[in-house]
């Protein structure tokens, strides 16, 4: 199970940081006009893939953790972001809330990582 846990907290790692490139690199595409604005929104198939995979890599990498502290900061943590990536059409402050919250799940993923 140790090896499955690492490699949940891997995937939890990459699929946070290739978020928060997305989120960060996608406006400038299409404000650049390297990218039309159509294919920019609907390109939204990716947040519920992030969302998809944050929830999955969570699932697995505390599944048999016995930080429960870790386990609730990282539960929590998903909740945030996936709350987040499906208000950010609403709520401009969600796109940065996003962010931040796949920078937490990079963090909470790496010590859980260290932990194991």
């Amino acid at each position: 199970m140790l090896f499955a846990n690492r490699k949940a907290d891997t995937i939890g790692i990459v699929s946070s940081f290739l978020c928060l490139v997305h989120c960060l690199i996608l406006p400038f595409l299409v404000f650049g006009g390297l990218l039309n604005e159509e294919l920019g929104t609907h390109a939204q198939w990716m947040d519920y893939l992030f969302i998809l995979l944050a929830i999955a890599s969570v699932f697995f990498a505390t599944r048999q953790s016995d930080a429960n502290y870790l386990k609730i900061l990282m539960w929590a943590t998903v909740g945030w972001f996936s709350l987040s990536i499906l208000l950010h059409e609403l709520f401009e402050i969600a796109l940065y809330s996003s962010m931040a919250a796949s920078v937490v799940l990079v963090i909470l993923h790496s010590i859980n990582f260290k932990q194991h």
